[in-house]
């Protein structure tokens, strides 16, 4: 396939474009300095991404990083034109957009702390690939980071049956819907008439169910745009996606003078979170980080990764250890409920994945990051908070011997339920500018309300996540702008359900009353700006 019909793919749909946290300059910071790296601060850093579609990730980035520059690169002209009205929406002067095969790409567009390569590797030439390596190598500042994703094997090997068999179905069809909907018919057919019993048939279920989810969700940016929803065309039915061994990728990565930094999920490399004999074995079979890291691809039957780049020359340390500069190098944030079980407060993820402490500082400091939540604190300002609560002193008036201790504690407390899963505990380089707490004229981040305001159904917040809105939230944020107070936004929300924009219900059908409407309003706005708060979409 060329080139030029690879573009023209992406004109005729443009690819759904979202934010992706894991993208962010801070995550991409944060795991660089846990391996001992000393990248650029946020704050008048450079940063480029290959490939960046209508700009769903790095415009937001460029939105909340104002002190940085941004410049974002595809092949697309449209893509292109939609993300430069997006900017130009927003008004922002710190992001440049550039119209770009990146086979065109000299040394001359300069050096970057962190390049961003979501979603090209896999879905473009092996000329491409080849172009990206080299990006990374000769536009990758002297401490700079590089993030890839790719799709792997060997998980991917019944991802790609499933492609395979969906584009034989389709190879006479060029109409995309159509192509969308006999693909997902076909899968309807095999996973209806396979036995379910066996593994082929377990698979094929589980493939239909997630292409079924994603049919429940519409993820277009704008609603005049029909895009790429989920990627079915350009990931399942696409002329070009390939997977890789993870050690493969890593040896083209090589070849340009690169290593690998470390995985952008911390926790999916620490084979302390697997069972101690399988942890021995995986130990005994592999001499280097790149060999664990396959055999955890192959253990985990891996179909998609996420891996982090640097310079062959940094001195990257792999084992890592709290020490006491983390105190005012990171930031924590929870995203769970602590739970008491006896003596020990419990965290518990996703997949089972829990962690307990019995230590009294690590507990509470647990307890204010729930009630701050998702608020990022600084670990010297927690262990000082944990402390007050604990000893109902000041942290200075401890004795260094206790002070030393807790301090142990908690930070070991914090990197054990880290590195189990990010879920639990999350670090951070920096702490993102939001209020989790509505004042008397409450505003909402002007990048939420613009993309409401340009018919987006999903909305990026100040953590750089992709959220959908609560019905009320949808109506309402657009007049969060730090002018109206309560008594403002009853009155503007009763005269949008007068006009019949917004309909209340209750188990007795439509609330027409006006004393009714008021008393439901009331309570829905305090209820929406509750959440609002609690998802990072309000500013101070």
């Amino acid at each position: 396939m060329t080139v030029d019909k690879l573009k023209q793919s992406y004109e005729d749909v443009p690819y759904a474009s979202l934010s992706y946290p894991q993208t962010h300059p801070d995550r991409l910071r944060m795991l660089a300095m846990l391996m001992g790296m000393e990248p650029a601060p946020l704050d008048g850093c450079r940063v480029l991404e290959l490939g960046c579609a209508v700009g769903g990730n790095i415009i937001p980035m460029a939105y909340g990083l104002p002190e940085s520059s941004f410049l974002g690169i595809d092949f697309s002209p449209g893509q292109i034109k939609t993300a430069q009205s997006f900017v130009d929406g927003l008004e922002l002067k710190n992001i440049q957009l550039m119209q770009a095969d990146i086979l065109s790409l000299s040394v001359d567009i300069g050096k970057f702390d962190f390049i961003i390569a979501h979603g090209v590797y896999s879905w473009t030439p092996a000329n491409v690939r080849e172009k990206v390596m080299e990006i990374f190598k000769n536009n990758l500042a002297a401490n700079g980071v590089a993030y890839l994703s790719f799709n792997a094997y060997p998980g991917w090997h019944m991802q790609g049956a499933m492609r395979n068999m969906m584009r034989y179905h389709t190879r006479e069809i060029d109409d995309n819907k159509k192509r969308l909907d006999e693909a997902q018919h076909l899968i309807g057919f095999l996973a209806k008439s396979v036995d379910t019993k066996g593994q082929y048939g377990v698979f094929l279920n589980a493939y239909q169910n997630l292409l079924n989810i994603y049919n429940q969700f519409d993820i277009r940016r704008r609603k005049d745009v029909q895009d790429d929803e989920f990627g079915l065309i350009h990931d399942d039915l696409g002329e070009v996606n390939d997977a890789f061994y993870f050690n493969e990728v890593i040896t083209h990565a090589s070849q340009h003078g690169l290593q690998y930094l470390i995985g952008a999920d911390y926790s999916q490399s620490v084979i302390e979170n697997l069972k101690s004999e399988t942890a021995e074995t995986l130990l005994d079979m592999s001499d280097n980080i790149i060999e664990m890291e396959q055999y955890l691809d192959f253990l985990r039957n891996n179909n998609f990764r996420q891996i982090l780049l640097c310079h062959e020359e940094i001195d990257v340390k792999r084992s890592i250890k709290p020490n006491k500069s983390w105190l005012h190098k990171f930031y924590a944030a929870i995203h769970t409920k602590p739970d008491m079980d006896n003596d020990a407060l419990v965290l518990r993820g996703e997949y089972n994945k829990v962690f307990s402490t019995d230590h009294p500082v690590s507990q509470a400091a647990l307890v204010y990051l729930h009630q701050v939540a998702p608020k990022s604190i600084q670990l010297q300002k927690l262990l000082e908070q944990a402390v007050m609560n604990v000893y109902e002193k000041e942290l200075d008036s401890l004795d260094k011997s206790v002070v030393e201790q807790e301090t142990k504690g908690l930070l070991d407390s914090m990197f054990t339920a880290f590195s189990k899963d990010m879920i639990l505990v999350e670090f951070r380089s920096s702490e993102p500018d939001f209020v989790i707490t509505s004042g008397e004229k409450p505003l909402a981040s002007h990048l939420a309300r613009w993309q409401v305001q340009q018919g987006c159904t999903k909305v990026t917040n100040s953590r750089h996540e992709t959220l959908g809105l609560e019905p009320m939230s949808t109506f309402l944020l657009p007049y969060l702008n730090g002018k109206n107070d309560r008594d403002a936004l009853l009155t503007i929300m009763c005269e949008l359900v007068q006009k019949g924009v917004v309909t209340l219900t209750n188990e007795e059908g439509q609330v027409t009353g006006a004393e009714a409407i008021h008393t439901i309003l009331t309570h829905e706005l305090e209820k929406s700006l509750r959440w609002l708060g609690r998802v990072a979409l309000l500013e101070s």
